[in-house]
């Protein structure tokens, strides 16, 4: 179960709005398969670790153990039911970490498994799996994206400084890493003031993989037309009341107020967005965590002081972290809710 863990990670960035899943197949402690969900519309991992089973050890499949870390679809969607493949295959042994909340599924999986004589066992290592699949489980249960807060600061505190001209405060390292998470989230989001200040792209350059797309909260101005950030074209929405502005390149304007921020998550997720990462400047951030919209806190924390004066980072909720050595920086990651 471990290793499908491991495995269902791969699939981080690509299965969007689908869960995570990786599947081992094992005959006598022996792995004959293995394999996860690739993404959205591909086959799930039951089917990726039936595959991978080589001729010589088809044979053992009716004596094998399938080990998955979330329960097997018993649904027609995309793709065919998992229980009918595991079933059609005789696999006499099913071992889930936990239910898939999915109305289509929850519970029916395992039923229609165990009516047919598989021995089904359900919750090993329950909550490893969950925390992988936050994302998912948090879209099925509470009908909104999973939220992520995420900004860098100083050794002393500012997230930007007072004077002129900008001044990168994370480094290699943590950029690197933003880069990363850019592939693997669905969606980030930036105030108007961020975008006209800093004039970010937020796309993926470092790392392999997707860009997000790409959210800005603040009504449309003609300033925005020479700013490199409309130049790539990556799929954008602007959030709020627009000033005569009909289209700005490839940005869809949304006309509703930039500041009911549970309006925003809900338009998030009608766009099939499942995570969004909120990465500034101060007032969105604040505006996130005074309304308890956020799932995670990520925060680089650099080692130096690089502004004699500035604008002080949100102040963090006071819970447990967890706290990780970037070389010039710290990251430093809070979890609100558990699974």
């Amino acid at each position: 179960m471990q290793r499908a863990i491991r495995l269902s990670e791969k699939g981080l960035g690509q299965t969007h709005t689908n869960p995570l899943v990786g599947c081992v197949i094992a005959y006598n402690d022996r792995v004959i398969g293995e394999g996860y969900h690739t993404g959205y519309g591909a086959a799930h991992a039951e089917v990726e670790a039936i595959r991978s089973v080589s001729e010589n050890d088809k044979q053992f499949l009716d004596k094998s153990t399938l080990y998955v870390t979330l329960e097997p679809c018993c649904h027609y969607g995309k793709t065919p039911p998992c229980t009918d493949l595991i079933l059609e295959k005789n696999i006499p042994n099913v071992v889930i970490a936990h239910l898939d909340p999915f109305e289509k599924v929850a519970g029916k999986g395992v039923e229609k498994l165990k009516n047919a004589g598989v021995n089904v066992r359900v919750g090993f290592l329950k909550e490893e799996a969950a925390f992988v699949n936050r994302r998912f489980l948090w879209n099925q249960e509470k009908h909104k994206p999973y939220v992520i807060l995420k900004w860098a600061e100083t050794a002393d505190g500012f997230i930007a400084g007072n004077e002129p001209g900008q001044k990168q405060i994370s480094g290699s390292l943590a950029q690197l890493l933003l880069h990363r998470w850019r592939s693997e989230e669905s969606a980030f989001l930036i105030g108007k003031n961020t975008l006209l200040h800093d004039s970010p792209l937020l796309t993926n350059r470092l790392w392999s993989g997707n860009n997000p797309v790409r959210v800005v909260l603040g009504n449309a101005d003609v300033a925005y037309l020479q700013l490199p950030f409309f130049k790539v074209n990556e799929p954008t929405y602007l959030i709020g009341m627009s000033h005569g502005v009909q289209q700005i390149h490839n940005a869809e304007l949304v006309s509703f107020d930039p500041h009911n921020i549970e309006a925003v998550l809900e338009f998030v997720m009608q766009e099939q967005l499942s995570s969004l990462v909120v990465e500034g400047g101060k007032k969105v951030l604040e505006s996130f965590i005074n309304a308890g919209f956020w799932n995670e806190i990520r925060v680089f924390k650099s080692k130096y002081k690089l502004f004699k004066n500035g604008v002080k980072a949100p102040e963090m909720p006071q819970q447990e972290y967890i706290e990780q050595d970037l070389k010039d920086d710290n990251l430093i990651v809070l979890y609100k809710n558990a699974f």
